[in-house]
C-alpha cells in the first residue's frame, strides 16, 4: 500500500515498473492503492523482488512524504482465489517505508516472514 498524492503515487508505479518483468501485473486496487503481482514466483523470490523494489525506491527523491506498506501471499500456497491472495498479503507484512522529502528515517522491516 502506498499513501501518498497521485503524482507521487505515479512516481513510485513507474519507478516499480522499471524493475520488474514485462510479465508481471502492476496496477490499482480499487482502494486506489498500487497492486503488484509477480506472476510465476513463489514466496521466497518475491521478499527478494521486495527487497529490490524498497532498496530502489529508498534511493529516489520523492517531492512529498510517502509510507508504502508491502505484504506479500502466493497461490496456492496461502489462498486460491484473488480475494483471499489480497487479504492474505495484507496480513503478511513484509516491509514499512516511509520518504519523500520529510524524511523521518523510519524505514523498517518486520520480522515475521511467513
Amino acid at each position: 500500500m502506498v499513501t501518498a498524492d497521485d503524482g507521487t503515487l505515479q512516481e513510485v508505479a513507474q519507478v516499480i515498473g522499471r524493475e520488474v518483468r514485462d510479465t508481471d501485473l502492476l496496477g490499482h486496487s480499487d482502494r486506489g492503492t498500487l497492486a503488484l503481482v509477480l506472476l510465476d514466483a513463489d514466496f521466497e523470490h518475491s521478499t527478494r523482488v521486495i527487497d529490490r523494489l524498497v532498496s530502489r525506491i529508498d534511493n529516489y527523491e520523492f517531492p512529498t512524504a510517502l509510507r508504502i506498506a508491502v505484504g506479500a501471499a502466493c497461490y496456492p500456497t496461502h489462498a486460491v482465489d484473488a480475494d483471499s491472495l489480497k487479504r492474505q498479503a495484507m496480513t503478511r507484512p513484509i516491509v514499512n517505508w516511509r520518504g519523500g522529502t520529510d524524511r523521518p528515517g523510519d524505514q523498517a522491516r518486520s520480522a515475521d516472514q511467513n
